[in-house]
């Protein structure tokens, strides 16, 4: 499985900069392989999930909040023809403010447990809604 972890660094206020250290801990822990690429500027996780599905990673793991979430969907989701299956896998690490999504979907809030999460490719289907060309997740 290649695995691409795209960190937002500003998430939560540059609060999930300060805590990767606690969360790439806790991947290389459960024997997560991964790449790690650090977003520099609004918007970028949008581009930078769109290359690393250009480049043939499965799955990517969001490391960050809401926001971050919604931009790597919509990186992810580029020349998706939506008749077909959406066949990238999204893990989240959650580094957000509130975490809304993992809180409504039962994604653990501590970082160790998130990971179990997907260390075990624990996966579930979810809708993506599209209003103004943007995807969302329902």
């Amino acid at each position: 499985m290649k695995t691409k972890v795209l960190l937002n660094p500003y998430s939560n206020r540059w609060n999930s900069k300060k805590r990767w250290p606690e969360a790439e801990s806790a991947l290389r822990a459960s024997g997560v392989d991964f790449d790690l690429t650090i977003s520099e500027r609004p918007d970028q996780l949008v581009d930078l999930a769109a290359e690393a599905v250009q480049q043939g990673f499965t799955t990517l793991i969001i490391a960050g909040g809401d926001g971050s979430i919604g931009e790597i969907i919509n990186g992810a989701t580029r020349g998706w023809d939506e008749t077909s299956p959406f066949k990238i896998k999204l893990g989240v690490i959650p580094l957000g403010t509130a975490n809304d999504l993992c809180v409504n979907v039962g994604i653990p809030l501590d970082l160790s447990a998130a990971v179990q999460v997907i260390a075990k490719g624990k996966t579930r289907g979810m809708d993506l809604g599209k209003c103004n060309e943007r995807y969302f997740p329902e």
